[in-house]
């Protein structure tokens, strides 16, 4: 069980005075992991999937084993290379629900070819790769286990979908010939839309999502002199047993999918509580360093705020109440980084422990207890999976500071709250952790740490550019009185692809190998899906529109820097320009209690990481990944009846830019 974030690394210049391996040539190796996946489908005509909702999460871990083969070609400090690969993979998940409907999604196997982008020294590589995916998938729903095409309430597809696959890793020699990698890959497939009746016009989208967590071992054919990274003495200033306090804002997610609609009535019988809120806690860890290596274990319990509450309308006369809360975390994980006297960045992984609590209800007011249909709570400690990156510095001999990123996922809770109807309820979170620390170390830092590293170099001063790319983005609708979007469900999700371009400006500071900077950037979005539906109750079709024209961020960035390249986390505040709309027809006007449009500038975070390489004293070429989310827009479109809807926005770019350096720089 796993899911893990983004992640970069550093790279140190060369050393003239030891052997120094090269990663130009071909190589070839096996691979092998853990992945949270989703297969989703969205029955638009709401006619196949009738309970929870027309809106299906199939979440689960499974493993995921393969082989890959590539090519890099090294220059200097920067690495360039292309990879494919081909794995089979474990993502399969059923379920049957409402007595004997059934749904399945299923990932038989999975192909990438992704090029690579990385900092080097001697003895690792840190990179960042993204590129294309095809994916063997199965999805099918009906009204008994076969899945069989022979009426409206059944449907089946199998076959190849594309998709788009982007992350991060970190590759290290263990001799001249075999290297180890530990990588994150995001998937995720283009929709498939199907016509399961195409006398009424009802559809199904299918598509899958995941987080892909990897390790893999490479044989090199060629371009390895004598002196691997075997020869490589242990220990330097990273070793020892180190401990401090660290604290952050995290994005989160309080899942509840009732799975037979006894509880949630409406809006669905999905629900996803949404928020952002505080982080703060305290670490102990001990790392061991071989060469530029540093592989360690670290140990962290935080205390959260993730908590989010909700009334609203259930049908037409009650109101109900949905609640998820997570008070603290408690993770334990393993890292691996390539580092040099001044910093080290890093990836990280491994179990997390959460206490957590959820509760439904149909009195806003009442106490979450089990004691009908209507009424659910469920409170304890669920296992789950954590895994991101970051960097470390040290602003002295003893004490260090980090900015890291972590993605957490808890494996669903199931809940019987009714054994005679046979009725439960699968409750889990999810969340995107953004956090800085300060670590103070018991040894193993020698005299003269980074505090008296000189500032300015290379990579010093302010730059201007632009950037294009493209991104998956979501736009989320969640109506909480079921009244605006009656098909599929009160809950939308608009997936799509889009390109992103626009520019950047920022200023660099150096000191030493460290680089602190602040950036900003406008950019187009042409973020934008729209859908036609059958509506269930109303003869006339609905429509649902989500729109983002523009983003703008404001962003610190962390890196380390040789004199050729420089890997670097980043996050900061965002700027969206966003629409959306629901009605009955195409128009997007506020008319009645079925019409809504809203649009103006949400709010939101963004983070994550990349590598940049300089092409000479004036020019940079950058790429990058970067996840944003939204904060919920509240609007009430009925004031009389109480009825209101929340709209959002998260998307994962993947973007590639050039910038020019405006002050002269030191010569190559």
């Amino acid at each position: 069980m796993v899911s893990v974030s983004l992640c970069v690394g550093p790279s140190l210049a060369d050393d003239p005075a030891s052997p120094v391996n090269t990663w130009t040539g071909f190589y070839g190796g096996v691979s092998g992991g853990i992945g949270s996946f989703n297969g989703r489908a969205m029955d638009w005509g709401y006619d196949l999937f009738e309970n929870p909702d027309g809106d299906i999460d199939l979440r689960g871990f499974a493993g995921i084993f393969g082989a890959q083969a590539g090519y890099n070609t090294q220059l200097g400090g920067v690495v360039l290379g292309l990879e494919g690969d081909v794995s089979w993979t474990g993502f399969n998940k059923d379920r049957s629900f409402s007595g004997d409907h059934y749904v399945k999604a299923k990932m038989g196997w999975l192909a990438t070819v992704r090029g690579r982008m990385g900092l080097v020294n001697d003895r690792a590589m840190a990179y960042v790769t993204g590129g294309l995916a095809l994916a063997g998938v199965e999805h099918c729903g009906n009204e008994n286990n076969p899945c069989l095409i022979d009426g409206n309430d059944e449907i089946a597809w199998s076959g190849t979908r594309p998709g788009l696959v982007a992350g991060v890793g970190v590759e290290a020699w263990l001799s001249n010939r075999w290297s180890f990698k530990s990588e994150y890959l995001y998937l995720v497939t283009a929709d498939k839309n199907i016509v399961y009746d195409a006398a009424s016009n009802q559809d199904v989208d299918f598509g899958f999502d995941a987080h892909i967590f990897r390790v893999g071992l490479n044989y090199h054919l060629g371009g390895l002199p004598t002196g691997g990274g075997s020869d490589v003495p242990a220990d330097g200033p990273w070793q020892g047993l180190y401990a401090g306090v660290s604290g952050g804002i995290g994005s989160f997610n309080g899942r509840a999918t009732d799975w037979d609609r006894g509880a949630f009535s409406d809006p669905d019988g999905d629900i996803d509580q949404r928020g952002f809120a505080g982080i703060a806690g305290a670490q102990a860890g001990y790392n061991h360093q071989h060469g530029g290596l540093v592989f360690g274990l670290e140990g962290d319990v935080s205390w959260t705020g993730f908590s989010e509450d909700r009334t609203f309308l259930d049908g037409t006369t009650l109101d109900s109440y949905v609640k998820s809360n997570m008070d603290w975390l408690a993770t334990v994980r393993g890292r691996i980084g390539v580092a040099n006297d001044q910093a080290m960045a890093y990836v990280t992984g491994g179990l997390a422990l959460a206490g957590v609590e959820h509760c439904a209800n149909n009195e806003p007011s009442a106490p979450c207890s089990i004691d009908n249909d209507e009424n659910i709570a469920w409170s304890g400690t669920q296992p789950g999976l954590v895994a991101g990156a970051g960097v470390e510095a040290r602003l002295s001999d003893r004490w260090s500071f980090k900015s890291e990123y972590l993605y957490l996922v808890t494996a669903d809770q199931n809940i019987v709250y009714d054994t005679a109807n046979d009725r439960d309820i699968d409750f889990g979170f999810d969340a995107h952790l953004f956090r800085a620390g300060l670590n103070y170390h018991l040894g193993g830092l020698p005299a003269g740490g980074g505090s008296d590293v000189p500032s300015g170099g290379l990579w010093q001063g302010l730059y201007a550019g632009v950037s294009g790319g493209i991104g998956s983005f979501n736009g989320r609708a969640m109506d909480w009185s079921w009244d605006m979007f009656e098909n599929p469900d009160g809950d939308f999700d608009l997936r799509g692809f889009a390109g992103i371009a626009g520019a950047q400006a920022g200023y660099n500071h150096q000191k030493g190998g460290l680089v602190f900077g602040l950036e900003s950037d406008v950019s187009w979005t042409g973020f934008s899906e729209e859908r036609t539906f059958i509506d269930r109750f109303n003869p006339t079709d609905s429509y649902v529109k989500a729109n983002m024209d523009w983003l703008a961020t404001v962003r610190g960035r962390m890196g380390v820097a040789n004199d050729k390249a420089m890997a670097y986390v980043t996050g900061g505040l965002a700027l969206a320009g966003v629409e959306h709309c629901g009605n009955s027809g195409d128009p997007c006007s506020i008319d009645d209690d079925q019409s809504i449009a809203w649009s103006g500038t949400q709010p939101g975070l963004v983070a994550g990481a990349g590598v940049e390489t300089r092409l000479s004293d004036r020019w940079s070429f950058k790429s990058e990944y970067l996840y944003l989310v939204t904060a919920d827009k509240n609007l009430v479109y009925d004031t009389s009846a109480n009825q209101d809807v929340d709209f959002g926005f998260d998307a994962h770019l993947f973007r590639i830019g050039l910038n020019y350096k405006l002050n002269v720089p030191l010569p190559l």
